[in-house]
């Protein structure tokens, strides 16, 4: 009886996982839209470096210019002369002053601290589609798919495949992004693509697709028990033992949650209009 029972043990150990609630690709609205997250932050993010930089520059130029307006105010005998440069010197401390502002004292730490979250959401995004688009064993297709309806056609691998699908998964790979404005994806109330929880995967399963599954199959989630289910792609997706959906996040201005959700507000926060040149992907 222990025999059978240990060989009983064994073949169910070695059969490969089949079917289960979650071996789903993933919709072909829901990858597109992390794409489309992760290239209007990169973008808004590039857009607040140049704007730092400017500032920067602009501090150094204005006290350059002060400096040598007040070496002409004390090289010159003529009291008029000397008025002008006077004035000229206040107005270019005030304006170095002003431009300095930005590059110093409180200013300058939230601006790291928010590229910092900020890059902590997009690498959360990147880690998930780097792994949904991977590599495949044999008779598998995978997690990513532009055909919501079928297990066989549309299937995707790779960030490369994914760039030439759609134009914001471009900024996976370091190219730049098209068909996109930032502002499509960003406005002053949140994430405006994650109106509601929407089920992010598509009707018909796939045995290959281990971005989803439950089955301990070396899937990004591992094991059969997730509880309440849990939170990836920096908590804009939730796995739970039954489905995967969308998080809400049109809210994050009156709703920041706790959680990822609100990791995903303090990003979003810091780069919620844009900033400087960048401010479009088009």
């Amino acid at each position: 009886m222990r025999l059978a029972a240990t060989l009983l043990i064994l073949c169910l150990a070695s059969a490969p996982p089949g079917h289960s609630a979650n071996n789903h690709p993933l919709k072909t609205t829901t990858w597109k839209n992390l794409c489309d997250v992760y290239a209007a932050f990169k973008d808004r993010m590039a857009g607040t470096k140049l704007a730092q930089q400017s500032h920067r520059k602009l501090s150094l130029d204005m006290g350059l210019q002060q400096t040598r307006t007040q070496i002409l105010h004390q090289s010159t005998s003529d009291a008029q002369a000397r008025r002008r440069f006077a004035v000229l010197a206040f107005y270019l401390s005030f304006e170095a002053a002003a431009a300095r502002k930005h590059t110093e004292g409180k200013t300058e730490p939230a601006f790291w601290n928010n590229l910092e979250k900020a890059g902590q959401l997009l690498g959360q995004i990147k880690e998930f589609l780097t792994i949904a688009a991977g590599p495949r064993q044999t008779s598998t297709n995978g997690c990513i798919t532009t055909n919501d309806g079928s297990e066989t056609t549309g299937l995707k691998q790779g960030l490369t495949e994914l760039g030439q699908a759609h134009g914001g998964c471009k900024a996976l790979i370091g190219h730049t992004p098209d068909g996109l404005a930032d502002s499509d994806v960003i406005d002053n109330q949140g994430l405006k693509k994650y109106a509601s929880e929407a089920s992010a995967q598509t009707s018909a399963a796939e045995t290959g697709c281990k971005l989803l599954t439950l089955a301990d199959n070396n899937g990004y989630v591992a094991g059969t028990s997730l509880g309440a289910g849990v939170e990836v792609a920096g908590g804009i997706l939730k796995i739970t033992p039954t489905t995967t959906n969308e998080q809400k996040l049109n809210d994050l201005a009156a709703n920041p949650g706790a959680g990822s959700k609100a990791a995903t507000a303090e990003s979003w926060k810091g780069f919620s209009s844009p900033r400087g040149a960048s401010s479009g992907l088009r």
